[in-house]
């Protein structure tokens, strides 16, 4: 009862968090910023500042005493709201700093949820639900923003404010409900090793001992979180480009059934007692999310299904690569190494990386001088290569933990 009361809640307070963030990216912004697409800017500009705040979490979320949790989360929550305002109010690159404020305060939000749920028998099942809230609130979110803007008849430069304005109590009371969770117990602490704040010392002899097969699973986790970036924040351009009317409930359609697989899959890793086996797992879950979101490319790309089912594929496979980097594969790696070392260290040194990969390929994507980008061809010919160096790397990081752990089997 309290994994499923943990998962719940973190999954509602993680899914307000995102009306803060993505409620923008329904918009077309049919006009230049700096002399690139307003779209992209804005995109990018939310990503410096989440990126920044990555890199900050590293040491932030990695040392944070949990009695401030509660009051953090809705604090920065708050701040990216009335950034939100200030991006209503203003006009032209101000908006860009606008929006690169938003992003700040929120790339702090994941670390201080999942702080609740790691290190317990049962934090896959938890994890599951807030992760699933990735996939899920994105197009939820999206949903409620296109129908602001429509059927409110909300300009299109204040949906992102008035979207977050209808989350804002929600976030409150959810995030009081996570604050009320009882921390882990004394079997979680033996079956998943005692999770505690780390200084810097700790950090940089865990990273010492243990970087080659750190940086690979790194690289793949960059390569995924920019092919969910770029389908995330350009699937209306996508929906547009093939002729399909980017309808407001189109955006939670497709990412349903991703959804509702990914929660299956991940809620039963819990189930798994051998923290051994469940790593090996997570990896092989990682390689066959690379297979379906290539294989389905590769078939829209000759014809064989529809856009829609591309997108919702390919939602699938990214999101069964991503997904389990955030729930399993780092808390089951820590359990196995018994090293002092937390989640959120970990999962910040790879977000800062996989964020700061999404912003160097728009920007660069810009600078080559393509006046009118296709997402279409861009993300599929992305997702075609990233397959295949994500799944030998998956295998090689693999294979270094097993030697480098000598009980590992």
């Amino acid at each position: 009862m309290l994994a499923i009361y943990g998962g719940l809640i973190a999954f509602c307070t993680y899914s307000c968090m995102y009306a803060f963030r993505k409620g923008f990216a329904v918009g077309a912004y049919d006009f230049e910023v700096f002399g690139m697409q307003a779209k992209v800017v804005f995109v990018v500009s939310q990503l410096v500042g989440y990126t920044i705040s990555k890199f900050y979490g590293i040491r932030f979320i990695s040392g944070l005493d949990p009695k401030h949790r509660v009051k953090l989360i809705i604090g920065l929550n708050l701040l990216a709201w009335l950034a939100l305002l200030l991006f209503g109010l203003v006009s032209g690159p101000w908006q860009a700093l606008a929006m690169l404020a938003t992003g700040l305060p929120l790339g702090l939000i994941w670390g201080l949820v999942f702080s609740f749920l790691e290190g317990r028998r049962t934090t896959e099942l938890m994890g599951a639900f807030l992760c699933v809230s990735f996939i899920f609130s994105s197009g939820f979110v999206k949903t409620v923003a296109k129908y602001v803007n429509l059927n409110w008849d909300v300009a299109e430069v204040w949906v992102p404010f008035v979207t977050g304005a209808v989350f804002v109590l929600p976030l409150i009371f959810f995030t009081w409900l996570l604050g009320r969770m009882p921390p882990p117990d004394e079997q979680d602490q033996i079956q998943r090793a005692e999770r505690k704040p780390m200084n810097k010392e700790q950090r940089r002899t865990f990273m010492k001992k243990y970087y080659p097969g750190i940086l690979l699973l790194l690289v793949v986790y960059v390569m995924l979180t920019i092919l969910r970036d770029l389908r995330d924040n350009f699937m209306a351009d996508v929906w547009r480009e093939n002729k399909v009317d980017d309808l407001p409930a189109l955006f939670t359609q497709t990412e349903v059934p991703a959804s509702l697989i990914i929660l299956a899959l991940i809620g039963l890793m819990f189930l798994i007692r051998n923290n051994k086996v469940a790593f090996s797992v997570s990896l092989a879950m990682v390689m066959i999310g690379l297979m379906i979101a290539s294989g389905s490319t590769w078939m829209f790309q000759q014809g064989s299904i529809s856009v829609v089912h591309w997108m919702t594929a390919i939602g699938l496979g990214l999101y069964m690569g991503y997904i389990p980097f955030n729930t399993m594969l780092y808390e089951r790696l820590i359990a196995i190494l018994r090293e002092p070392v937390n989640i959120g260290f970990l999962m910040y040194i790879s977000d800062a990386l996989g964020y700061l990969g999404s912003m160097v390929l728009l920007v660069s994507n810009e600078w080559m001088g393509i006046e009118s980008t296709n997402w279409t061809e861009l993300l599929s010919n992305s997702i075609l290569l990233a397959g295949v160096i994500g799944m030998i790397f998956t295998l090689f990081s693999w294979v270094f933990f097993k030697k480098k752990n000598k009980q590992y089997a």
